[in-house]
């Protein structure tokens, strides 16, 4: 998991970018923290990237809260 959340932040948050991979990501459900942490990096990534359609899952809390808030430092 942690290395195709890997390449999702490396190939595809630019041109190749489709909304449905937030969703994607945002329904992973780990303990692993390595797996947690590229979680929140890419959700950090992409509001950076690609703000308008990341924002609304830290908006909307939709992420585990400690993912969530990782993200938000991140960010």
């Amino acid at each position: 998991m942690r290395f195709g959340i890997g390449m999702l932040i490396s190939f595809y948050l630019d041109d190749a970018f489709r909304p449905e991979m937030l969703e994607l990501v945002a329904g992973i459900r780990s303990e692993e923290y390595y797996v947690k942490m590229m979680i929140d990096w890419y959700f950090a990534t992409a509001m950076a990237k690609q703000y308008e359609a990341a924002v609304p899952y830290i908006r909307e809390q939709r992420l585990e809260k400690w993912t969530h808030n990782k993200a938000i430092r991140k960010a």
